[in-house]
């Protein structure tokens, strides 16, 4: 049997605010490509203190990238690794 090295990848997407948020200001941001925060100013100062502002991934996608982006990005190979019979739990 073949051996190859299995690793976690996990990544995020933003979504995109729907037709009844339209008017509003998402309370989440993408930084760069593998961090996000939290930057709901209408909480309060000791709420925000309660919780990590800042969440890092392996990668994100901004609400603005197509999902064949993500897909090329970051679904594309174990989607092939299933169709060939890996296991990708």
């Amino acid at each position: 049997m073949e051996e190859h090295e299995e690793s976690i990848y996990v990544s995020a997407r933003l979504r995109a605010l729907n037709e009844k948020e339209r008017n509003d200001v998402s309370d989440w941001e993408c930084i760069n490509d593998t961090t996000i925060i939290y930057n709901n100013s209408s909480s309060s100062p000791s709420e925000r203190l309660m919780y990590p502002s800042a969440y890092t991934f392996d990668r994100v996608f901004s609400s603005d990238c197509s999902t064949r982006q993500v897909y090329e990005e970051a679904a594309k190979e174990v989607a092939l690794s299933v169709v060939k019979g890996f296991n990708c739990e």
